[in-house]
C-alpha cells in the first residue's frame, strides 16, 4: 500500500530531483549546502542521475551503496546516504513517490577514531619546547 504520486513527476531523472532539494532549503549554511552539492554531484548523479526518480528501487539504492562501500570509509559512505535519503524524501514531499526506495538499506557500522586529548601539563609542555613565551609558544595555547 503506497500513497499518492504523480506519474508525471515520478518520471523526472534524480538529477533534477537532486538540484530542486539543494535550491530547497535557502536557510542551510554554506558549508553544509557545499558538501551536499559535491556528494550530489560527485557520488549520487553519476550513479543514478539519470534514473527516473519513480524507478528507483531498494534494490538500487542497496547496490549503489555497495559500490560506495568497496571505494570510501563507512562514514563518508553514511554520509553520502543520508543525502541520497534527503533527496527521495524532498521526492515524496513533492508528490514524485508514493514510498521510498531507501527502506531496509544495510549500511556499514562506523567505528570512533579514539583520540589522545592533551592534558594541561603536556600542553604547557609543548609550549615550553617551542621556546616559551618570547618564542612560539603563545601559539600552542
Amino acid at each position: 500500500m503506497g500513497l499518492f504520486a504523480d506519474p508525471a513527476l515520478a518520471r523526472t531523472p534524480l538529477a533534477e530531483v537532486a538540484s530542486a532539494w539543494l535550491d530547497s532549503n535557502p536557510g542551510k549554511r554554506d558549508g553544509s549546502w557545499q558538501r551536499d552539492e559535491i556528494v550530489v554531484r560527485r557520488h549520487i548523479v553519476p550513479a543514478l542521475g539519470s534514473r527516473a526518480i519513480g524507478s528507483l528501487t531498494p534494490a538500487d539504492i542497496q547496490g549503489t551503496v555497495n559500490r560506495w562501500v568497496a571505494k570510501v570509509s563507512p562514514g563518508t559512505v553514511r554520509r553520502q546516504y543520508g543525502v541520497l535519503r534527503a533527496i527521495v524524501n524532498y521526492a515524496m514531499a513533492n508528490d514524485m513517490l508514493g514510498r521510498s526506495p531507501c527502506r531496509r538499506i544495510k549500511l556499514l557500522e562506523v567505528t570512533p577514531v579514539k583520540r589522545h586529548i592533551v592534558s594541561a601539563d603536556e600542553l604547557a609542555g609543548l609550549a615550553e619546547a617551542m621556546g616559551g613565551v618570547g618564542a612560539y609558544g603563545p601559539m600552542v595555547y
